[in-house]
């Protein structure tokens, strides 16, 4: 968990931010920690399509929903969604 945090507050403070939409969502059976496990689309800066996958127990995500992608511009495979993290971030 603690690694997480750090790897997330990295992606916020460094990385490349792009709108990206949900493309499918499973919810999760049993205690509230399983969550739901949420499929999200985004193109990076190179026009580079990706599909990745995060688990999100507070918010459920309809499919199709706009979200906030953050990215490691360098490895695009490394993304937060932002309403799914930790943090929040503040603007000036």
């Amino acid at each position: 968990m603690i690694v997480q945090v750090f790897i997330e507050r990295g992606l916020l403070k460094y990385g490349d931010v792009t709108v990206g939409r949900v493309v499918a969502h499973h919810s999760g059976l049993g205690s509230a920690r399983s969550g739901s496990d949420i499929f999200y689309a985004f193109v990076d800066d190179a026009g580079h399509g990706l599909v990745k996958n995060t688990k999100a127990s507070v918010f459920d995500f309809p499919d199709g929903m706009k979200i906030t992608v953050y990215y490691d511009p360098g490895n695009p495979s490394k993304s937060l969604l932002y309403e799914s993290s930790l943090f929040c971030v503040e603007l000036p």
